[in-house]
């Protein structure tokens, strides 16, 4: 009985190496066509003409956008506005909600410059 065992043990070992020698040579295999592969795609861009080309007589690009005279970088957007500036704002805000039919809106303007300008 130990020799048969032995024997089955034996031969499951000698499948397992066979197993993974088989294993091993396919990656090599699969590493090797994969090599090639990558010598070449590297080679035929070297030798492409098209990319040869673009490399001795590059294409020069326009610049893309639009420069904006109108736009000042050291310009201070907040300011603080004296007080008859912002009463004399909100007098020309509302004679332009009057202006154009927005009655009730000019009434909340008043009543924010009556605030302003009360005791």
């Amino acid at each position: 009985m130990k020799t048969t065992d032995r024997e089955a043990s034996v031969a499951s070992t000698t499948s397992e190496t066979t197993d993974a020698l088989e294993q091993l040579r396919r990656r090599r295999e699969d590493e090797e066509r994969i090599a090639a592969q990558n010598d070449f795609l590297r080679n035929s861009l070297r030798g492409s003409q098209r990319l040869r080309a673009l490399q001795d007589n590059p294409i020069e690009k326009p610049p893309v956008g639009v420069d904006n005279e109108a736009y000042a970088d050291d310009e201070v957007m907040e300011k603080i506005i004296g007080y008859s500036e912002l009463v004399a704002a909100l007098q020309r805000l509302q004679g332009h909600l009057n202006k154009h039919g927005l009655a009730a809106l000019a009434g909340r303007v008043t009543a924010a410059q009556s605030l302003l300008l009360g005791p």
